[in-house]
């Protein structure tokens, strides 16, 4: 295979500083140096909305490839070095046309990669977001469904496939999990896991924490909510949770995050609406009990015996707690059996394995 050069979108306003912000570097980072690693990327061009010098520091020591940061301002002094681009792939449908702009007027030769975690449209539709916000993300899927510069678009279920017209251009590619020793060295006996129920996520509508904190209060265990968000629903939070013993913590590192995770009984993905959770991902191959609301994509993360039975068909708290009140009767051998389904889930899963499977699709399409 011959050394290549690509050009990587970041989703619209975000910057490796960002990512750092939130305790998603390392996490990103990986998958983009196994990508590096299996199509031989000999320099990437890295499209930022982040400050130079900074974006510059963090790459140097993060990415394992030459690195040449690209914003607007800089545009012009790479102009030849964006013609020789072989590759142009997004992180996000969110910001992606400056991807489709860079192919048709910039890297003529190159072929254009569409990655989305996410069907835009659903999620403008879900936030209730105005007629137009709406219109206009139903039809840039679809202009990338017909456009002849889009050779791949990549959506991480087959539940997107009818988000597009041409599904020829369709491929799956999930979510996927970083390398974690947590995997391995998760609590495996059910009796000492901390008997507390974890969230994840931003402190937003979307992810439904009242429906968690009712949750807990119907089945009278100790909650602990990880993310950030603005102090006034933190505090709306706190008002309806009476009786509840709730803790609130803001962004930790993501090896916390995952050394909780391996180590709770319960964790609770409460949303109205998600794309494919990596948080569920995580928790489910960190060995907790991971118990979800009917959301897109969940029936691929928890998909065996034991993991199905874990899904809400109607979303509400009462039946929620229904499902962690009849786990709490589990017995190890019930959680063994279990366990067994999050090691092959995470193997199936790994950035090596969806990395390779991209790498696939990639030389398939030619350059």
């Amino acid at each position: 295979m011959l050394e290549c050069r690509v050009l990587f979108t970041m989703t619209y306003g975000m910057s490796l500083e960002k990512w750092k912000d939130v305790g998603n570097l390392k996490r990103e980072t990986e998958y983009i140096n196994y990508l590096v690693k299996y199509l031989r990327i000999k320099e990437l061009l890295l499209f930022s909305y982040g400050n130079y010098e900074i974006e510059n520091e963090i790459a140097r020591d993060h990415i394992k490839c030459r690195v040449v940061i690209i914003n607007f301002r800089n545009l012009a002094n790479n102009y030849k070095l964006l013609r020789k681009v072989d590759i142009v792939r997004t992180n996000q449908m969110y910001g992606s046309e400056f991807a489709w702009l860079f192919r048709v007027f910039l890297c003529k030769k190159a072929i254009l990669l569409v990655r989305t975690g996410f069907s835009l449209s659903s999620f403008m539709a879900h936030q209730n977001k105005n007629y137009l916000k709406r219109k206009y993300s139903k039809l840039l899927e679809t202009f990338y469904s017909v456009s002849k510069h889009v050779d791949k678009i990549f959506v991480p279920s087959n539940l997107d496939y009818a988000t597009y017209k041409n599904s020829y251009k369709v491929e799956i590619l999930p979510n996927s999990l970083p390398h974690s020793k947590y995997y391995e060295s998760m609590e495996m006996v059910l009796a000492r896991r901390k008997n507390v129920i974890l969230c994840v996520g931003r402190i937003h509508a979307q992810k439904r924490f009242d429906r968690a904190i009712e949750v807990a209060r119907k089945t009278n265990l100790p909650i602990l909510i990880i993310g950030h968000g603005e102090e006034a629903d933190k505090e709306k939070l706190l008002s309806e949770s009476d009786g509840v013993n709730i803790t609130f913590k803001d962004n930790i590192s993501h090896d916390e995050m995952l050394a909780l995770m391996a180590s709770v009984k319960f964790f609770l993905l409460s949303s109205d609406y998600e794309g494919m959770p990596k948080v569920l991902m995580e928790a489910h191959a960190c060995g907790a009990i991971s118990v979800a609301t009917n959301v897109e994509s969940v029936t691929n993360i928890l998909s065996g015996n034991y993991s199905r039975k874990l899904i809400s068909n109607n979303n509400s708290a009462d039946e929620l707690s229904d499902i962690i009140n009849q786990v709490k009767d589990w017995s190890q051998h019930d959680f063994d059996e279990y366990l067994k389904e999050c090691r092959d889930f995470s193997l199936n899963f790994s950035m090596q394995c969806i990395a390779m499977k991209e790498t696939q699709i990639i030389n398939n399409v030619g350059r």
